[in-house]
Order: structure tokens, then C-alpha cells, then sequence
């Protein structure tokens, strides 16, 4: 099949980026693909899922303020039907304090890194159906990321001694949180004998809400006469409700643009959520027979027993390409914890565009040895019109250094 005659491209080039995105030419980059395997199962949604900050975070930025300790995530999304596309990337953070940094790609340049890869072979039919030519396409990106947010009452509560007390209260029943991420993207984009640099910087800040108006697992003096009553049975139990927002590209980034030397404006995405997380303690006497038998620490690593968290999001994205067009996006799923170790994750998502729209399911298998660490595997799978269902991948490895230091000096993290 002979090449595409020069004068076809700009019009080829259009199809193949609306079928492949995210493409430069299109608005967007390899920045704009969502790393959370937990959301994937859920319906997309990340911006008030505070449980979950080590990837939810690229949604919300605010949600850094909830890391604790050094946390090692990875993953993928598995090849498209075609079989050209691949998404990877590596996540590297660190926590405590009310204080959490992103650092993807810094200090060291090979860690933490986002990775897009793309070759086309694409077809360009006549009006009779015959095909007059072939494009080829290819985008290689990385991303690297740095980023910082804070636990606003549980940061103060550590920076003003004197507080501590009545701030660490607070705390517990009700805080805000706001984080911010820049993102560098670098990469190469070419098409037929063309090609050009990816180079771009965008910016994206957040906030976060959460009331916690009962909580008997952690501290059943917060309402003792419900404690008292539900510690036999369940240990207590913990419900927590959040409010998110956050503004990727708000400082409206440019990539340039192919074939040209004209600079694209990237796309801009406004995302609103919620989630709501209920949780129950071990029972007293399960508590209480692993004490006896010196495995007080199996209690911590199977608490909460039972956790289930609903989550919904509301999101606008605005594209720049020929003209400024608004796109909303809906999502919303639910997550079931047994023990602390599995999970099993159902959502729904609705676009307007009928790319992704349809139901969305996911699974993760993991264990956390009391506050000194653990890991997980997780799979989430997310319907796409044109690519077939792509299935997420993703492994996360923590360690709390803070948690191990208080075990050595025989002190109960509160």
C-alpha cells in the first residue's frame, strides 16, 4: 500500500487522533490518563476517595495530605484490541504528619514515571471504500510529577505543640485538605515523515472536605454510649463523608502542534465528587482472644472487619481544538472490604460521547501488617467503544517508618 499523498495528511491526521486519544494534536497528553486501578472499578471515581490517596491523588491533589509513610505504586492498562497502544506508569510517595509528596521521576529520573506508547498502522479509504494510502502515527511520552498536600488539622496539630490536643480532636471529627501537582510531559509525536516535539507543563490543584461524625473504632469516647453498645458485636463502627474539587490545567498549559508552528491549547478538567465510607471494628472478643495469644497485631491489620465505600463524581472536560467545547462526565461505584484484604469494586459510567459508557467492575487482594506496612494487587476493567474493554493492572508496596519507630519504642500509635 503506497504512502498518503502530503496533501491527505491534515485531514487523516484528524480521523487517527479522534481514535487514538490522548494525542497532542487533539488537546491532550499522555498527563491526561487516569493511573487508579481502584477507580477503574468504580465508575471513574477518585476525587472524594480518601482511602485510597497514593493514586486517587492524581485526581485530587488534596488527597497527598492523607499519605502516611513511603508508598511504591505500578501498573498498566493492557493493550488494545489492535494491539498498539500501551499506558504504564510507576508512582513514588511519601507521607506523614498531615504532609504528603508526590515524587514521580525526582529526584531519581527513572522513578515514578508515566509511560505512553503508540504505533499505527491506519488505513485511509476513498469515498468507494478502496484504499488509496496508509498513515503511520507514533507518540512516546513520559511524565514526571511533582507534588505536595496537606491535612491541614492534622498537619497543625503536630506543627503547634501546644495545640496538639484540642487540634488532634478536631482532627478526628472534621478537617480540609489542598494539595497541588505539576506534571512535566516529554516526548516525541510523528506522523508519515513529520515529526515534532511533545513538551508541556500543566498544573493541577484541589481541595478536600471530610466529616467524620461517628467514629467508636478509634476512639469510642467520641460517642460512648453508642461505643459501648456496638464494641461486643462489631467493634464499633466509623462513618466518614467527603467533598472534593479540583482543576487539572488550570493555568491552561500549550503543546505544540503537528504540522505547524502553532502551540495547542491542552485540555482543561474540572472534576466535583463525593464519597461516603462506612466501617466496622473487630468484635470485642475476637479483639480480645488475639491479644491473648500475643497476636494484638493481627487485630490492627484486619481492622476495619467490614468497610464499604460509595462514591460518585461529577466531571467537566474542555477541549480547545478548532473551538472550546465543554463535555461532562458522570461516575459513581461502590467498593466492599472484607478484613482488610479483599476488595470487590463495581461502578457505572456515563458519557455523553459513548466512549466509555457502560458498567465498570473490579477486584484487590492485599494485606497491611498493622501500621508497619503491606501491599496490594488490585484489576479494574473499563468499557471503551472503540478499543474493547481495557483491564487495569496496578501493585502497590508501603512502609511506615513513623508506625515501625513507635513499635520499637513500644508506643500505640494513636
Amino acid at each position: 500500500m503506497r504512502a498518503l499523498p502530503p496533501s491527505v495528511i491534515p485531514t487523516a491526521l484528524l480521523i487517527v487522533f479522534v481514535t487514538l486519544p490522548p494525542s497532542p494534536a487533539f488537546g491532550q497528553t499522555a498527563w491526561a490518563i487516569d493511573p487508579s486501578v481502584r477507580a477503574a472499578g468504580m465508575g471513574q471515581v477518585s476525587v472524594g476517595v480518601f482511602w485510597e490517596p497514593a493514586t486517587a491523588s492524581w485526581q485530587n491533589p488534596a488527597l497527598l495530605g492523607y499519605l502516611q509513610g513511603v508508598h511504591y505504586a505500578s501498573g498498566e492498562v493492557e493493550r488494545d484490541r489492535f494491539g498498539d497502544t500501551r499506558f504504564a506508569w510507576e508512582r513514588f510517595l511519601v507521607g506523614g504528619y498531615g504532609v504528603g509528596l508526590l515524587l514521580n521521576g525526582w529526584p531519581l529520573d527513572n522513578l515514578g514515571e508515566h509511560t505512553y506508547d503508540v504505533e499505527s498502522e491506519t488505513p485511509i479509504l476513498n469515498e468507494q471504500g478502496e484504499p488509496i494510502g496508509s498513515l503511520h502515527y507514533y507518540d512516546h511520552q513520559t511524565v514526571g510529577s511533582v507534588g505536595i498536600g496537606v491535612n491541614t488539622f492534622e498537619f497543625l496539630s503536630h506543627a503547634l505543640p501546644p495545640l496538639s490536643v484540642p487540634l488532634r480532636k478536631l482532627a478526628g471529627f472534621l478537617d480540609v485538605s489542598a494539595g497541588l501537582i505539576v506534571n512535566d510531559t516529554e516526548g516525541i509525536s510523528g506522523l508519515e515523515q513529520e515529526e515534532w516535539k511533545v513538551e508541556a507543563e500543566t498544573q493541577d490543584y484541589g481541595v478536600l472536605a471530610r466529616l467524620t461524625p461517628v467514629n467508636s473504632i478509634d476512639s469510642p469516647a467520641t460517642l460512648p454510649r453508642v461505643g459501648d453498645l456496638l464494641q461486643p458485636l462489631f467493634g464499633g463502627i466509623r462513618i466518614d463523608a467527603t467533598y472534593g474539587y479540583s482543576h487539572q490545567n488550570y493555568r491552561e498549559a500549550t503543546v505544540p502542534g503537528p504540522l505547524t508552528d502553532s502551540r495547542i491549547r491542552l485540555s482543561e478538567y474540572i472534576r466535583r465528587g463525593g464519597a461516603v465510607r462506612l466501617s466496622s471494628g473487630l468484635p470485642q472478643s475476637l479483639r480480645g482472644w488475639l491479644n491473648s495469644q500475643g497476636l494484638g497485631f493481627l487485630a490492627e491489620s484486619l481492622t476495619p472487619l467490614i468497610s464499604w465505600g460509595i462514591g460518585w463524581d461529577h466531571d467537566e472536560s474542555i477541549l480547545y481544538v478548532l473551538e472550546e467545547k465543554h463535555t461532562t462526565f458522570k461516575g459513581s461505584g461502590w467498593e466492599l472490604t472484607i478484613a482488610n484484604i479483599f476488595s470487590m469494586r463495581r461502578g457505572r459510567i456515563d458519557d455523553p460521547s459513548g466512549t466509555m459508557s457502560g458498567s465498570t467492575s473490579g477486584w484487590g487482594l492485599g494485606f497491611a501488617l498493622s501500621d508497619i506496612g503491606g501491599c496490594r494487587y488490585d484489576e479494574g476493567t473499563v468499557p471503551n467503544t472503540f478499543l474493547g474493554d481495557r483491564t487495569r493492572t496496578g501493585f502497590a508496596l508501603y512502609l511506615h517508618p513513623i508506625g515501625i519507630w513507635k513499635k520499637l519504642q513500644g508506643v500505640r500509635q494513636i
